[in-house]
């Protein structure tokens, strides 16, 4: 067990010097003006444009592939999109940066998030860029993170990797900002498999906590924050993986009323742009956590709550109410649950 430890550190350490690329503010440059090209043209000429004519009236397309899926004890339903922007927020201290890094835990080796399961077919690479994290802090959560868990013998929990960027500026409202390109560049580089040698697509991307990666003004500005959340949908479609941002909430919200969507720290288009957002609040007389999704599209709307266990990550998450105006999973099966099959809500979507 040593040496498969000592044999595991040491593949991380040759995946980081390896993912590591030289800070290039020429070449940083160059790509910050072309993306600046694109952003000002989104209507170009050169862009093909969608035709009814060529949707089959019996063969509709397939659903977006659902990146966390609940059994409801007869249907399989969608908990989270894999091709979403989506923000998870919180009160201070109500441990907004574990519970993300128990999702990535999850997606990486195939567990539960809370009440729900990974698609399997969505299990993948994660990497989680945290700003107020220093690298020894990220260390410790993803050890006390794998161990609440249980997850010290996947044999893919080398897919979990992070970057901090703690001290850094890291600030980004336009596509001409290096750190913004920066950040594409090794988003799009993707995860290095040790095995292969081959770059994989990031099946998630957490970025910890908003504030510090958008410019101040977007907070309060509803302009910036569109032009901000428009980078960060950027980089969702380009990359193809589900995109996580961590939020606060108003400071004169923190005193146990209940949340909702309005109460996000910032201005209101970062809420209005996204399409699932979650808030996490304390329960004073129970104890718990409340995790509950206030705004989601074409996704069920969901209330968890879970007791805090060991080192502050949550465990033993119960669904609290039932599921709201849910979307129906796979088509051809009526979302019944089929065998081994079943986790896997969603093959028929694009990947």
């Amino acid at each position: 067990m040593l040496d498969d430890d000592k044999a595991a550190r040491e593949a991380a350490e040759a995946e980081r010097e390896a993912d590591t690329v030289p800070f290039d503010p020429a070449a940083d440059k160059a790509k910050a003006d072309g993306a600046t090209a694109v952003a000002r043209d989104p209507y170009g000429a050169d862009r093909s444009l969608g035709n009814a004519a060529e949707l089959d009236r019996y063969n509709p397309p397939p659903k977006p592939m659902a990146l966390l899926t609940l059994f409801d004890g007869a249907t399989i339903r969608p908990a989270m999109l894999r091709d979403d922007v989506c923000i998870l927020a919180g009160t201070g201290g109500v441990g907004k940066t574990r519970a993300a890094a128990s999702l990535a835990v999850a997606v990486a080796t195939g567990g539960k998030w809370l009440a729900f399961d990974v698609n399997h077919a969505c299990m993948g690479p994660v990497l989680h860029i945290a700003a107020e994290e220093s690298e020894e802090r990220l260390r410790s959560r993803y050890h006390a993170a794998l161990t609440a868990a249980n997850a010290w013998d996947s044999p893919y929990r080398s897919r979990l990797s992070w970057r901090s960027i703690r001290g850094e500026q890291a600030r980004f409202t336009e596509p001409s900002d290096l750190a913004w390109c920066s950040l594409h560049r090794l988003v799009m580089a993707g995860w290095l498999d040790p095995a292969t040698g081959e770059r994989v697509p990031w099946v998630l991307v957490i970025l910890d906590p908003a504030s510090r990666v958008m410019d101040a003004e977007a907070e309060k500005d509803n302009a910036k924050a569109t032009a901000w959340v428009a980078l960060v949908e950027r980089l969702q479609a380009d990359s193809k993986a589900c995109v996580l941002v961590t939020a606060h909430t108003r400071k004169a919200n923190r005193d146990g009323a209940e949340l909702d969507a309005d109460d996000v720290r910032g201005s209101s288009a970062l809420v209005a742009a996204a399409r699932w957002v979650a808030m996490m609040q304390p329960e004073k007389k129970t104890g718990k956590v409340k995790v509950q999704l206030v705004k989601a599209n074409d996704v069920l709307a969901w209330t968890v709550l879970a007791d805090v266990g060991r080192d502050g990550y949550l465990q033993g998450a119960t669904i609290a109410d039932k599921a709201k105006q849910p979307e129906p999973a796979a088509k051809g099966n009526g979302g019944k649950r089929t065998g081994a099959d079943a986790p896997k809500w969603g093959d028929d979507g694009p990947d």
